[in-house]
């Protein structure tokens, strides 16, 4: 099994994290969506497809902050699960070649 251990007050990105991941995004706020991201259900591959295709779209901008790059990758790390981290082009390309991502758009 898996735990999470959350900072104090971070219920409030439970609830659709997907918009919550948004609102971060457009307040600059790295840490709180890669929190958000935390929250969201792995069994809900729609809920995936969506949230992978979101942080895909919002990686491959040209015009990116670093500290939002970096919240953009971390919530990648949490969403997949994966163990090794990846560059930039490295997660684009991931993202690309996943099945169900070609079936979201």
């Amino acid at each position: 099994g898996t735990a999470g251990v959350f900072p104090r007050n971070a219920e409030h990105l439970r609830s659709e994290p997907l918009r919550r991941m948004k609102q971060a995004l457009r307040k600059n706020s790295p840490t709180h969506l890669a929190l958000a991201a935390a929250y969201v259900d792995q069994d809900d591959r729609r809920m995936l497809g969506q949230v992978f295709q979101f942080l895909g779209q919002e990686l491959a901008k040209e015009e990116i902050l670093p500290e939002t790059q970096d919240g953009l990758m971390m919530a990648l790390v949490i969403v997949s699960g994966l163990k090794e981290t990846k560059t930039k082009d490295e997660w684009i390309k991931w993202l690309k070649n996943r099945e169900w991502m070609k079936r979201v758009r």
